[in-house]
């Protein structure tokens, strides 16, 4: 589907009140995919598509700004990746089976697949304005096997992330939009 198609899936989805984080998984993480290759990233996919898994997109951090210089940072220890950072706002927050997390390593952005079963992940879900979940993801030393990068860093990646943001960002406001439209449709047959 191109962005015209998905905003109309979006918008019926919407009208419907379906609470459903589908704008969130199937098209904000199932882009971040897009930005990485190889066999896992082939895979997540293709769960995401057939809606065997949950994922969502872990990017914004502590300040809360969506593309800002990244304050997750990967390195290696003792010939290991560890990640060290935190994601808030991750939605959805409860449910999804795991994240694709954002990180900085040295002067280049990347992508990795973190489980929400990993041991050592912190987890704290936060309630939304509209009664669903949100959650921050802390990362203190998390151990990150080496075959869960899924998008290797590069300098180029922090606008291509930004864009895939930006997208997902167009595809809740429709998603709002078809909301509203219902909410207001109820309420002029109520009165």
């Amino acid at each position: 589907l191109n962005y015209g198609h998905m905003a109309c899936v979006v918008d019926v989805l919407g009208e419907a009140l379906i609470p459903e984080p589908f704008a969130a998984t199937s098209v904000l993480a199932a882009e971040a995919l897009l930005l990485g290759e190889g066999k896992l990233r082939d895979d997540l996919l293709e769960s995401v598509i057939s809606g065997s898994r949950v994922i969502a997109f872990a990017y914004q951090e502590v300040s809360g700004v969506a593309a800002g210089p990244l304050q997750t940072v990967i390195s290696r220890e003792n010939g290991a990746l560890k990640l060290n950072g935190r994601k808030r706002y991750v939605y959805p927050g409860s449910g999804a089976d795991g994240y694709i997390v954002s990180f900085r390593d040295g002067d280049g952005t990347g992508l990795c697949w973190i489980p929400a079963d990993l041991p050592g992940l912190e987890i704290k879900e936060e309630l939304r304005a509209d009664g669903t979940s949100c959650a921050s993801r802390a990362f203190n030393r998390l151990a990150v096997p080496g075959n869960f990068i899924i998008s290797r860093p590069c300098t180029g990646n922090h606008q291509r992330m930004a864009s895939v943001i930006d997208r997902g960002v167009i595809m809740a406001c429709v998603e709002l939009v078809s909301v509203m439209r219902r909410a207001l449709e109820i309420t002029l047959d109520y009165l």
